[in-house]
């Protein structure tokens, strides 16, 4: 497995360990606000920051999980795969 291999294996881990935290994150804001209007309990600032740091996780770990080979090509400068390319014109 070489180095390039080995960085989209581990982008896409870190990535899907992100969506987990942040799905996790954005579940407990959900909670917390929901019994602070049933038991009028009053709402952390640190939880209302789980709103924002969730979704920020979501998204940086869901676009880990779906792009990490264009990061990989990014990142080592990889010419895109040659099904991508267009077929060029035919001349007679």
């Amino acid at each position: 497995m070489n180095e390039r291999a080995l960085f989209n294996v581990i982008s896409k881990v870190v990535g899907f360990l992100m969506l987990l935290s942040g799905l996790s994150s954005l579940l407990w804001a959900f909670l917390a606000s929901r019994y602070e209007q049933q038991y009028n309990m009053p709402f952390d600032p640190g939880e209302g920051l789980s709103w924002f740091t969730g979704g920020a996780s979501t998204l940086v770990g869901a676009f880990l999980c779906l792009k990490s080979s264009a990061l990989t090509r990014w990142l080592y400068r990889i010419d895109p795969p040659l099904e991508d390319e267009p077929e060029p014109p035919e001349t007679s």
